[in-house]
């Protein structure tokens, strides 16, 4: 299956500080290692202790079919950490819910480098997903408990277990 994210899509290219030192195409994002950009990690909860995890769509150019946070995606150039928080929930999951940034790190993965600001919100147990196929497969309600069982049974991004593992809700 081609995937269908815009390879020109302008991020941010900064340095380890988060200083902005211009753009890159996603596409560099994603092959030059040195290169670092940002990113954004949602993590949902609701009243009964439970994290909402979702699937990736095939369609996805990185990691197509890998479980991940609630909700991720890239800062686009001349964006903000917030507001992409905010666009990416409505695109994704098609919802509008409050979100708090908690932390952001920088992470290095096998191909990228990325500054990931965390943000966690809350979602009640009853909301109704409206999914973007193209984005997400299915998304999914699991016990904050049972999430290190969860994460070691199925291929989860590594983005997402350092999301996890920031806001404490992975230990290993």
């Amino acid at each position: 299956m081609t995937p269908l994210d815009n390879p020109h899509e302008l991020l941010y290219w900064v340095d380890a500080n988060d200083t902005v030192l211009g753009s890159i195409t996603r596409e560099e994002a994603h092959t030059h290692k040195q290169k670092i950009h940002r990113a954004i990690s949602i993590i949902l909860t609701n009243d009964n202790y439970q994290v909402l995890v979702q699937k990736r769509s095939a369609t996805k150019d990185k990691y197509p079919g890998y479980w991940t946070v609630s909700c991720s995606g890239h800062v686009e150039y001349g964006s903000e950490y917030e507001t992409t928080a905010a666009k990416e929930l409505k695109e994704e999951i098609g919802i509008a819910s409050p979100v708090q940034m908690v932390t952001k790190f920088i992470v290095q993965l096998p191909t990228e480098t990325e500054i990931i600001a965390v943000f966690t919100g809350h979602a009640p147990d009853s909301t109704t997903f409206l999914v973007d196929p193209t984005e997400v497969d299915q998304v999914k309600w699991i016990k904050i408990t049972d999430l290190s069982s969860f994460t070691r049974h199925h291929k989860f991004t590594l983005s997402a277990l350092h999301a996890f593992r920031a806001v404490g809700y992975l230990k290993e």
